[in-house]
């Protein structure tokens, strides 16, 4: 009977053991979980900031579009300026060499109309 006695304190110990046992990894289970939902949080944290980032970025890349679009009209606004300034450039010249004929065929006259003077 000692034998019995003992083979089952040794059966109840070897049992409270186990359920300790369980008990731990059920710990080391609930603490797992959390750290996963930790994880998961801070993964959609992340997720929503790059997504924040990428509309950031769409929109610089709108703004650069836009700005280039305005640098090209722009360019050809200064084109058509450039070219038009060029031409008032050659009607001024070709007026100051208009000019400076119509001097010389007066300063002629003049001389001509002279002679007949009494």
């Amino acid at each position: 009977m000692d034998r019995a006695v003992a083979a089952s304190q040794t059966g109840a110990a070897g049992i409270k053991s186990g359920i300790l046992m369980v008990h731990g990894t059920g710990e080391t289970f609930k603490n797992i979980v959390e750290a996963i939902l930790k994880l998961s949080a801070q993964i959609k944290d992340i997720a929503a900031s790059i997504n924040q980032m990428a509309e950031g970025n769409q929109s610089l890349f709108t703004a650069i579009r836009e700005i280039e679009a305005v640098g090209k009209t722009s360019a050809a606004e200064s084109q058509s300026i450039s070219a038009a300034t060029e031409e008032q450039t050659a009607s001024m010249q070709e007026i100051a060499a208009s000019s400076q004929s119509l001097a010389m065929l007066a300063s002629d006259l003049q001389a001509a109309v002279s002679k007949f003077q009494v």
